[in-house]
């Protein structure tokens, strides 16, 4: 059945914006909108890549693009506007902590005992410590390392491609894809998800220095790998991950598995487990009903794994941010590219394979972190994307390069490449919004309370969790309050925490917040 491509993108996204205009009016009516959506674009993926998996070797397409690597420089400076966002919620404690003392000192300490008992990430704290040794209490310049190491990955996965055996054009149109996903906003932005930024990039250029090395059998490249393993385990969990990654290249892509080319990376990573767990005493991690989240499988599991966290990874935006109608036709035609792009898709076996691959590497990312899969409308846990979205821009960089009309192939690339630029720029929004909230949050409380006396604790009333999808102060409300007066005699807390008994009501300041357009904050005795 003949068709042209550019009415079916015209039909689908009016059928979208009909929905989610007149039908879908909530933010969370409209994440299902785009679950939905989500679903219909894998399911049909799939499809086209069983049926592409019985085919005969095809050669490599034609160019997938005049000039390749526009998609990677559009993507890219879609991120600039987070270099005017300011501190937020974690990283008021991590700047906290990173003033207490010794750089060298506190880094021996996070590597002997971890973070709180919780964590074992030594380099990821480094790499802020370092940020504030050299910058302080500047937010531009720690922003700036965070989008240098969003850069760092966007040229890993460009040379993945290329040691997967991708073309020219369709790994730098991969890369693109890679370098605007809207889903990575949470990542990217916040300076306090630079755990997952470093253990990506350190990760990915392990899996492209194993490839290299699988070709050239060069000691130096399978050196590579081994030091960045260690660095990627040492920055955040999830780069716990490579050997998996490197089993399923084996099997996907090479069709054998090669034990001793797996053996010393998978000795490397349960030694550092069993560091990890002496160090810890236990798992580590989030804890959930008294144990660690991370084991605990419940109803809601399948659901974020194969539902939730694969729609919010390809669709991902932040529904809670106006303006409403901006999102509305991003998505409209967003959706409309993707399905047409899945319908007309011919992969070759060579792509399929890659196809294959990066949907593995989807769900291997996504598995560790399901019990924070349920990401809402907000984009609020959208970090723990972060990994998967190499896969995906694997998969999304495939399937463009495999569409035989020359014309639309071209187009679809500018069009994703705009399209999800502009979701970037639209998710921005709230972390600016929310980030500018909790600046003025606490030079209103300086105002209102210039000298507090010695050992005021703050109680705050009407606080949220989160604003428009972004955590504001979380866990580090007592640090925020200690770095705005610089005075470690000082406390805060929200009036829905756990009350002490010993606690000196004489000593307290309550307060009042509410978003408005004067203060935030008013004094309530």
């Amino acid at each position: 059945m003949k068709f042209k491509p550019l009415a079916l993108v015209a039909a689908t996204a009016s059928i979208i914006a009909v929905f989610l205009i007149f039908f879908a009016q909530s933010p969370r009516s409209r994440l299902n909108v785009m679950q939905f959506s989500g679903l219909a674009f894998v399911a049909i993926v799939a499809v086209r890549t069983l049926s592409g998996s019985r085919a005969s070797p095809e050669p490599e397409p034609k160019k997938a693009f005049k000039i390749p690597f526009a998609g990677i420089a559009i993507g890219f400076a879609a991120w600039m506007p987070a270099l005017a966002c300011g501190f937020i919620s974690d990283d008021f404690g991590v700047l906290h902590d990173a003033g207490r003392g010794s750089m060298l000192v506190q880094l021996w300490d996070h590597l002997r005992y971890g973070h709180v008992g919780t964590f074992l990430r030594p380099l990821g704290f480094a790499s802020i410590y370092l940020d504030y040794a050299l910058w302080g209490f500047s937010p531009v310049p720690y922003h700036a390392t965070n989008l240098l190491l969003h850069l760092a990955s966007v040229a890993a996965v460009y040379f993945l491609a290329r040691n997967l055996g991708a073309a020219r054009d369709v790994a730098a149109v991969t890369a693109g894809v890679f370098a605007a996903m809207p889903s990575q906003a949470e990542a990217v932005v916040w300076v306090g998800a630079r755990f997952d930024l470093l253990a990506t990039a350190l990760t990915l250029w392990a899996v492209v220095s194993y490839l290299y090395f699988k070709k050239s059998r060069s000691p130096a490249a399978y050196f590579a790998v081994l030091l960045l393993y260690l660095l990627a385990m040492l920055s955040k969990e999830n780069g716990f991950l490579l050997p998996l990654f490197l089993i399923a290249i084996e099997v996907i892509t090479f069709r054998a598995v090669k034990i001793r080319d797996l053996v010393p990376p998978i000795g490397l990573g349960i030694l550092t487990f069993v560091y990890r767990w002496t160090t810890l005493s236990g798992i580590g991690g989030y804890l959930k009903s008294g144990s660690a989240a991370s084991l605990n499988i419940g109803p809601k599991t399948l659901e974020a794994l194969f539902v939730r966290g694969p729609s919010q990874l390809i669709l991902g935006l932040n529904w809670t941010q106006p303006p409403g109608f901006f999102a509305i036709g991003i998505a409209s035609l967003a959706v409309a590219f993707l399905v047409t792009l899945g319908m007309l898709s011919r992969p070759s076996w060579k792509s399929c394979a890659r196809i294959k691959l990066g949907m593995a590497w989807v769900f291997l990312s996504i598995l560790p972190a399901h019990f924070l899969l349920m990401i809402d409308a907000g984009l609020t846990n959208s970090r723990v994307l972060y990994m998967a979205s190499a896969g995906a821009a694997l998969v999304l960089g495939q399937l463009i390069g495999e569409i035989p009309q020359r014309r639309f192939r071209q187009t679809v690339v500018v069009a994703l490449s705009l399209l999800f630029s502009l979701g970037v720029f639209h998710n921005i929004g709230a972390w600016r919004w929310t980030s500018r909230l909790s600046q003025q949050t606490l030079s209103d409380i300086r105002n209102l309370e210039p000298a507090p006396p010695p050992q005021t604790e703050f109680v705050i009333a009407g606080l949220p969790d989160t604003v428009r999808g972004v955590f504001l102060f979380h866990a580090s409300l007592n640090e925020s309050l200690r770095l705005a007066y610089n005075r470690d005699d000082i406390s805060a807390r929200r009036d829905s925490d756990r009350v002490m008994d010993h606690e000196d009501p004489q000593r307290q300041i309550h307060l009042l917040w509410r978003e408005s357009s004067g203060s935030l904050v008013e004094r309530q005795n």
